[in-house]
């Protein structure tokens, strides 16, 4: 497995689209620091499980095509 692509930690995969970026909602870092919007819809947290953080990402007013965009500059 590639390790320097960035990966879902639910889903472990690197693919990312407009509608499903990868996010990094919460203070974890390293090989747990992405999660796909859809992951992150469908568990409706307001803290993260793994580092107890607050999740920051509220996916109800989430601009995607601003984050994907931005996503894709950086790459």
């Amino acid at each position: 497995m590639d390790t320097k692509k960035d990966r879902c930690r639910i889903c472990y995969s690197s693919d990312a689209s407009p509608s499903n970026p990868l996010l990094s909602p919460c203070l974890c870092s390293g090989s747990l620091l992405f999660i796909h919007l859809d992951w992150l819809s469908f568990r409706a947290v307001q803290r993260c499980e793994i580092c107890k953080g607050r999740v920051v990402v509220d996916p109800n007013v989430f601009d995607l095509k601003d984050c994907y965009m931005r996503i894709r500059q950086v790459n």
